[in-house]
């Protein structure tokens, strides 16, 4: 048996983890509580956000969209998003790096693009990517709310495997100077290969990649940390709208781009990579 001496010194930790557990079990009760509504209702949650927004919310105010977005989240359901505090993070760095071409893979509602879309030096453009047509059609009115038109924000529907490597050849982009990854944690690192195989990142580009610690994405960390072309810095921060469950933000620079090719050469390795991905979505059925 224990003695009273030995059974005390673990009352920090079990009192730390019951504290701990509390915050993971109000994020569960919120998501079930919104998974519930969906099927209760005919209105999905992405189109309740947008009522409670279109109320709210000052059109062409991208501040006070953000804001509003942020009160929903934390007064009636949860978003997924990047939240205010990493969402400072982001801007900090979007405002050190001053990028012409942006890419956000993972539109969600909408917020990381009116987030990323502010705070772009003037003449810059946006693509943002997403994979969910109903979380797009969302995304793109409150894009639109916010002030932005399609030649700043031009917002794509399609699984991110699909859409990279038709960035060039349909959308115009040569290559990033920024890519925030925001969508699916298992698809980070195929698409941070494919988009280095396809050379969509210009020489010392950032690339920033949410929720890297809450879900997590180890096999992300482990491949960009590894293969020598990245120098990497982890922003430590909280969950969006849970301020006891850590989460951060991996900041990714680009020193594998030095060396470019032809114009053949990259065609030819767009064809490959279209037909690798392919054969990604047939054994793996991971899709962003």
């Amino acid at each position: 048996m224990l003695s009273v001496p030995i059974a005390l010194a673990f009352v920090p930790l079990v009192l730390a983890l019951a504290l701990r557990s509390r915050h993971y079990a109000a994020l569960a009760a919120r998501v079930a509580l919104g998974w519930l509504r969906d099927r209760l209702s005919a209105a999905p949650r992405e189109h309740r956000a947008l009522q409670y927004l279109l109320a709210h919310a000052v059109p062409g105010d991208p501040r006070h969209v953000l804001l509003t977005l942020d009160q929903w989240s934390r007064r009636c359901e949860h978003l997924s998003c990047v939240g205010p505090d990493k969402g400072r993070v982001v801007e900090r760095v979007l405002s050190a790096r001053s990028p012409r071409r942006v890419l956000e893979l993972g539109t969600s509602c909408g917020y990381g693009a009116v987030l990323l879309a502010r705070a772009l030096p003037p003449g810059a453009r946006l693509l943002t990517v997403e994979r969910d047509p109903q979380r797009a059609a969302m995304a793109e009115k409150v894009i639109r709310l916010a002030g932005f038109n399609e030649s700043t924000v031009e917002l794509i529907v399609g699984p991110s495997e699909e859409v990279i490597p038709q960035l060039r050849p349909r959308h115009g982009l040569d290559a990033a100077d920024f890519v925030l990854m925001e969508h699916g944690k298992r698809c980070y690192e195929r698409d941070l290969r494919l988009l280095e195989r396809l050379r969509l990142l210009a020489p010392g580009a950032t690339v920033l990649a949410d929720h890297v610690l809450f879900p997590g994405a180890p096999r992300f960390l482990r491949y960009a940390r590894s293969c020598g072309r990245f120098r990497c810095r982890l922003h430590r921060a909280t969950l969006e709208y849970f301020h006891g469950i850590p989460d951060g933000i991996a900041e990714l620079r680009y020193t594998g781009g030095e060396q470019s090719g032809n114009g053949a050469g990259t065609r030819r390795e767009e064809g490959k990579s279209m037909r690798a991905t392919g054969r990604e979505r047939v054994g793996k059925g991971v899709r962003a």
